[in-house]
Protein backbone atom coordinates (compact mmCIF):
# COMPACT_ATOMS: atom_id res chain seq x y z
CA UNK A 1 0.00 0.00 0.00
CA UNK A 2 2.65 2.45 1.05
CA UNK A 3 4.35 1.68 -2.46
CA UNK A 4 1.38 2.91 -4.39
CA UNK A 5 0.87 5.99 -2.37
CA UNK A 6 4.54 6.96 -3.08
CA UNK A 7 3.82 6.69 -6.74
CA UNK A 8 0.62 8.33 -6.76
CA UNK A 9 2.60 11.13 -4.60
CA UNK A 10 5.20 11.42 -7.26
CA UNK A 11 2.59 11.33 -10.33
CA UNK A 12 1.16 14.02 -8.61
CA UNK A 13 3.99 16.33 -7.65
CA UNK A 14 5.10 16.80 -11.36
CA UNK A 15 8.57 15.93 -10.88
CA UNK A 16 9.27 18.03 -14.61
CA UNK A 17 7.96 21.70 -13.20
CA UNK A 18 10.42 24.32 -12.12
CA UNK A 19 10.45 24.89 -8.96
CA UNK A 20 12.36 27.78 -6.72
CA UNK A 21 12.84 28.27 -3.28
CA UNK A 22 12.78 31.32 -0.60
CA UNK A 23 13.66 32.20 2.80
CA UNK A 24 13.02 35.52 5.27
CA UNK A 25 12.97 36.10 8.51
CA UNK A 26 11.22 39.24 8.80
CA UNK A 27 7.90 40.58 7.08
CA UNK A 28 7.90 40.43 3.54
CA UNK A 29 7.07 40.02 0.03
CA UNK A 30 8.48 37.26 -0.57
CA UNK A 31 7.24 36.69 -4.76
CA UNK A 32 6.20 39.21 -6.88
CA UNK A 33 3.88 38.47 -9.45
CA UNK A 34 1.89 35.45 -9.72
CA UNK A 35 2.92 31.98 -8.01
CA UNK A 36 1.70 29.06 -6.58
CA UNK A 37 3.40 27.97 -3.26
CA UNK A 38 4.05 24.36 -2.92
CA UNK A 39 5.65 23.89 0.65
CA UNK A 40 6.25 25.77 4.16
CA UNK A 41 8.69 25.29 6.47
CA UNK A 42 8.06 27.32 9.03
CA UNK A 43 10.57 27.75 12.43
CA UNK A 44 9.30 29.85 15.96
CA UNK A 45 12.39 30.07 18.69
CA UNK A 46 10.36 30.98 22.65
CA UNK A 47 7.10 31.65 21.71
CA UNK A 48 4.14 30.08 19.54
CA UNK A 49 4.57 31.77 15.74
CA UNK A 50 2.08 32.92 13.20
CA UNK A 51 2.61 33.88 9.71
CA UNK A 52 -0.06 35.66 7.81
CA UNK A 53 -0.12 35.16 4.42
CA UNK A 54 -1.38 37.94 2.10
CA UNK A 55 -2.27 38.50 -1.96
CA UNK A 56 -1.49 41.52 -3.20
CA UNK A 57 1.03 42.95 -0.44
CA UNK A 58 0.90 44.14 3.04
CA UNK A 59 -3.00 45.28 2.75
CA UNK A 60 -3.39 42.42 0.26
CA UNK A 61 -5.90 39.58 0.47
CA UNK A 62 -5.39 37.51 3.57
CA UNK A 63 -5.70 34.21 2.11
CA UNK A 64 -4.98 32.29 5.38
CA UNK A 65 -2.98 32.02 8.33
CA UNK A 66 0.05 29.38 9.89
CA UNK A 67 0.83 28.09 12.88
CA UNK A 68 4.30 26.96 14.63
CA UNK A 69 4.90 25.63 17.97
CA UNK A 70 6.27 27.17 21.09
CA UNK A 71 9.79 25.66 20.18
CA UNK A 72 10.01 23.99 16.90
CA UNK A 73 9.67 23.47 12.86
CA UNK A 74 5.85 23.64 10.89
CA UNK A 75 5.95 21.86 7.98
CA UNK A 76 3.38 22.07 5.07
CA UNK A 77 3.02 20.77 1.65
CA UNK A 78 0.16 21.61 -0.49
CA UNK A 79 -1.08 19.17 -3.66
CA UNK A 80 -0.77 20.12 -6.81
CA UNK A 81 -1.03 22.63 -8.22
CA UNK A 82 -0.14 24.68 -4.80
CA UNK A 83 -1.87 27.24 -2.94
CA UNK A 84 -2.41 30.05 -5.66
CA UNK A 85 -1.60 34.03 -5.24
CA UNK A 86 -2.49 35.96 -7.88
CA UNK A 87 -0.66 39.01 -7.47
CA UNK A 88 2.53 38.17 -4.81
CA UNK A 89 3.43 36.19 -2.03
CA UNK A 90 3.33 38.48 0.94
CA UNK A 91 4.04 37.14 4.30
CA UNK A 92 3.41 39.16 7.69
CA UNK A 93 5.46 36.69 10.80
CA UNK A 94 4.80 37.37 14.34
CA UNK A 95 7.22 35.45 16.57
CA UNK A 96 8.13 33.50 13.82
CA UNK A 97 12.33 33.37 13.40
CA UNK A 98 12.85 31.86 9.90
CA UNK A 99 10.30 30.69 6.82
CA UNK A 100 11.26 29.13 3.78
CA UNK A 101 8.36 28.31 0.88
CA UNK A 102 8.91 26.56 -2.28
CA UNK A 103 7.03 27.30 -5.09
CA UNK A 104 6.71 28.05 -8.58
Amino acid sequence: MTQNLTVLSNMLDKPDETIDVKSTAATATMVNGAARIRSITQTSAGTAGTVVWRDGGPDGNGLFTTYSSVQGTTSIKFPFPGKTFANDVHVTLANVTGLTISYH
